[in-house]
């Protein structure tokens, strides 16, 4: 049921956040230094600046990002900056152990 949880949350396209910005949900395209791509579900890309202030989390740990995976899941927390949107936090999807044969 969790797993279902998570990952209906994680599909979702872009939805109005609480500082302005909108949380933007989807699969990681690029990442660098000062900036991460998401493709959301409805195959549309969003671009956010990533600053010093930008907090990563996976899961209930603290996260780098370097941490931040092209293909991954994610969903950022933005905030109107003045070049566009700033990622305040980005929520990594749960690492998941890999399992043995």
């Amino acid at each position: 049921m969790r797993n279902i949880l998570i990952a209906l949350a994680l599909a979702a396209s872009p939805a109005f956040a609480h500082e302005g910005g909108a949380h933007v949900k989807g699969v990681v395209m690029a990442v660098s230094a000062d900036h991460i791509s998401v493709k959301g579900a409805d195959g549309h890309e969003t671009a956010v600046t990533v600053t010093d202030k930008t907090q990563f989390v996976r899961g209930t740990a603290p996260a780098k990002i370097s941490d931040v995976k092209e293909g991954e899941r994610v969903v950022v927390h933005t905030r109107k900056g003045s070049g566009g949107l700033e990622a305040a936090e980005v929520h990594l999807g749960a690492q998941h152990a890999k399992r043995k044969h």
